[in-house]
This record gives structure tokens, sequence and C-alpha cells, in this order.
């Protein structure tokens, strides 16, 4: 699980370098490519887009913690309940 858990943290860091870079462009435009109205709209779309996806990884992670903390304690209460069924033997 915790494979997976790194997994998925080491995808979330790569987008964020790759959003923050700008996406696949890391050399600036020419002046031809895109007006500037129009490059801030883009940026302002991309920002709010990082942002529901950030969102979204973040409410994952909370999940993932929360059932990895029911699953030790289940499984914790699980080999109490072994030992005192085989010390009552």
């Amino acid at each position: 699980m915790r494979k997976v858990f790194w997994f998925w943290f080491l995808n979330l860091v790569i987008l964020m370098i790759f959003l923050i870079r700008g996406g696949m462009h890391s050399k600036p435009c020419a002046r031809k490519c895109i007006p500037s109205n129009a490059k801030r709209r883009q940026h302002e779309k991309s920002r709010s887009v990082f942002a529901a996806y950030m969102i979204g990884w973040g409410i994952f992670f909370v999940y993932f913690i929360t059932v990895a903390r029911r699953t030790s304690a289940l499984r914790e209460e699980i080999e109490r309940l072994k030992n005192s069924l085989n010390r009552s033997k």
C-alpha cells in the first residue's frame, strides 16, 4: 500500500512541476503565437484546472490516510482478539 502511495505522490509532484513550468512550452512563444489577452485567459484557466486537480488529490490523500489508519487499527484488533483467544484455551 505504501508503494501505491509513493507512486501517486511522485506522479503528483511531476505534474505540479509540469504545470508550474507552463506545460510543454518551456521557451517563450513568438509574438505571433498568442495575443497577450488570450495568453492571460489561458493562464487563468490553467491555474483553475491546476487548483481543482490539487484539491482532488488532496481529498484522495486524506481518504488514503484514513483508510490506512483504519486498516492498521483493524489488524491490531484482530491480533488482540487472537491473543485473547489463545490465552483462554
